[in-house]
């Protein structure tokens, strides 16, 4: 069964967003896992059953997003995502600072080529973004602080000529050195799983998760920022 999407109303409008480098782009808005880039990445739905929207404490959405709660996660197909500098952005609602719960782990396994982003450092619940290349391991750059919980946050990440970045509702918080992701195909693309076997499954939910296969400019991701900030606006939600 498909991962229930939130409830708020069915009046969907259409994000105006970047998209030049754009390789994946999933709304939540469907029952199935739309790529809405063009380039037919539908997901798939992970585990167990449908999720209830009574577990969206305190929230109650139609079309806004997905839930994940246990073990539930989606599957991306295997593809070239991240040939070199990179963007992934997506809103997060986190529940809990779960050690090293992912919010997308792109990899051919643990410890294998892999691009993360966990939600929440050692338990900390600061963002830590990794990159893992033929074999060699990077230092992360990890947020300064802890997300808020039960809130809706902006969040985005990238890399370019070997630094990382990491942005929170549009206001960078953290910078480093990082490896460059190796320029193949990657076959275990998860959000809310991490490739590490026996890693917390993400306790939250997330809406609007793309992927660019180039560093935004400052200009192109405040657009988004702005546009995700609408297109949520209109659903209920406020970031």
């Amino acid at each position: 069964m498909p991962i229930s999407n939130l409830q708020k109303s069915e009046n969907i409008n259409t994000p105006t967003i970047v998209n030049s480098g754009l390789q994946l782009e999933y709304r939540f808005t469907e029952t199935t896992i739309t790529d809405y880039s063009g380039n037919n990445r539908t997901g798939q739905s992970g585990n167990s059953s449908a999720i209830d929207s009574q577990d969206v404490t305190p929230i109650d959405w139609l079309n806004v997003g997905v839930d994940f709660i246990d073990d539930n996660y989606i599957a991306c197909p295997s593809g070239i995502y991240f040939p070199g500098a990179f963007t992934v952005e997506t809103c997060l609602f986190l529940r809990d600072y779960a050690a090293w719960a992912r919010i997308f782990d792109f990899g051919n396994g643990q410890a294998n080529e892999n691009v993360l982003l966990s939600s929440s450092n050692n338990g900390s619940g600061r963002l830590h973004l990794d990159i893992i290349a033929n074999g060699q391991f990077s230092s992360p750059v990890v947020a300064p602080f802890s997300t808020k919980l039960l809130e809706w946050v902006y969040i985005c990440v990238s890399f370019s000529s070997g630094t990382g970045k990491i942005y929170i509702n549009n206001s960078l918080q953290a910078r480093g050195n990082l490896l460059t992701p190796s320029n193949l195909t990657r076959n275990n693309n998860f959000l809310g799983r991490s490739n590490w076997n026996g890693e917390a499954y993400l306790n939250g939910c997330l809406s609007l998760f793309r992927i660019y296969n180039r560093e935004l400019s400052n200009t192109e991701r405040t657009d988004n920022f702005k546009q995700s900030r609408l297109w949520l606006a209109d659903k209920g939600i406020i970031l």
